[in-house]
């Protein structure tokens, strides 16, 4: 006999134990429900295949808030993460752009002081 059994007796350790059981299945159920909730709502940008792609590099200051303020400012989206030489790939979410259209808006994008490259993507 333990000494939980010997103080409570054999019924009531067992329901401790039965009790402490349910608890940890109970957490360990509700931690899966919100990390899986958690990892339906990332939803990845596909790497897309055409369109208004553009290589950026930012300057070596540039905030993470200094970035999403530009991203929002030229309705862009990451498309592809840092790549050797800190390029980022962009997709500017404007319908199709003819070339001339694409060219102006590189000339714009080259103007921002937080852009140090910038560049048509193939």
């Amino acid at each position: 006999m333990t000494a939980l059994e010997y103080r409570l007796g054999p019924r009531a350790a067992a329901c401790l134990i039965i009790a402490a059981v349910v608890s940890v299945i109970v957490q360990a159920t509700v931690r899966r429900e919100i990390v899986t909730r958690q990892s339906h709502e990332y939803q990845p940008t596909s790497i897309p295949t055409e369109g208004n792609i553009v290589a950026v590099r930012f300057v070596p200051q540039a905030s993470a808030a200094d970035m999403t303020r530009f991203l929002d400012a030229y309705r862009a989206s990451l498309v592809w993460g840092r790549q050797p030489g800190d390029m980022y790939r962009l997709m500017i979410r404007d319908a199709a752009m003819s070339r001339e259209q694409l060219a102006k808006l590189i000339a714009r994008i080259s103007q921002e002081k937080i852009i140090e490259f910038v560049a048509a993507a193939k």
